[in-house]
C-alpha cells in the first residue's frame, strides 16, 4: 500500500529518523507507510476533521444570517479566492456569488461573516467552495503522530499486541493498552468544534 498523501499527518522519513533508522534501508516502508496511514484517519477520526489541507465543497443550511462556522479549519483561501454561493432554490449560479469585497474570514476560527449581506434562507441554500486544513502539521501534532506509529511499531516488532505488562526474571516491561495519555492530551487539542 502506498502512503496516502492526502491524510498522511508524517512522511516516512520522518519516522525513520524518529525511530532512528539511519540506514536507507527500505525493507520496511510499505510497512511503515501502512501504519502512517492508519494513525493518520485514526487522529482524523478522533478529531472528527480532515486535519491535512485540501479542497472541499460543502453545503449548509441558510437562516438568514451573516455568519457561518465553516467545517474544516484553518480556512487557507482569502476572500478572493473562496467560493461562496447562496440561493434558496440551490441552483448556486454566477448571480449567487457572494463578491470578495463582502466577505471577512476568521482563518484560524473557520469562520466567515458577510459584510452588508446575509444568507439566504433554507435547507443547502449555502454552497461553499474552500481550501481549509493544515498545509503545515503543527509540530505537536505531528510529534503525536511519531510516538503513536512509533507505538504501533513496536508492538509489532515485539509481537506483543494487547500486553499491558508482564514480569520477567530480573524485571517486568509495560506496553501501552493503546495510545499514551500524551497522545490522546494532544489529539483532544484539534476536536472539531461543537457547532456541528
Amino acid at each position: 500500500m502506498a502512503l496516502d498523501t492526502a491524510n498522511a499527518l508524517i512522511s516516512v522519513s520522518d519516522f525513520k529518523k524518529f525511530i532512528g533508522q539511519t540506514t536507507s534501508s527500505t525493507d520496511y516502508e510499505g510497512r511503515y507507510e501502512d501504519i502512517i496511514n492508519q494513525v493518520s484517519w485514526r487522529f482524523n477520526s478522533m478529531t472528527n476533521r480532515k486535519l491535512k489541507a485540501r479542497e472541499l465543497t460543502e453545503y449548509y443550511d441558510g437562516t438568514g444570517g451573516s455568519q457561518l462556522y465553516t467545517k474544516e479549519w484553518p480556512i487557507n483561501d482569502s476572500a478572493s479566492e473562496i467560493d461562496i454561493r447562496t440561493d434558496s432554490d440551490r441552483s448556486y449560479s454566477t448571480s449567487s456569488k457572494i463578491g470578495s469585497t463582502s466577505i471577512i474570514i476568521y482563518s484560524s476560527e473557520g469562520k466567515v461573516i458577510l459584510d452588508g449581506e446575509s444568507f439566504e434562507t433554507g435547507p443547502q441554500s449555502i454552497k461553499l467552495v474552500y481550501n481549509a486544513g493544515y498545509s503545515t502539521i503543527p509540530y505537536e501534532l505531528a510529534y503525536a503522530c511519531k510516538e503513536a506509529c512509533r507505538l504501533s511499531w513496536k508492538r509489532e516488532q515485539d509481537k506483543r499486541v494487547g500486553v499491558k505488562s508482564e514480569s520477567v526474571e530480573g524485571g517486568s516491561v509495560t506496553f501501552e493498552m493503546d495510545m499514551p495519555w500524551s497522545v490522546k492530551t494532544i489529539v483532544n487539542m484539534y476536536k472539531k468544534r461543537d457547532d456541528f
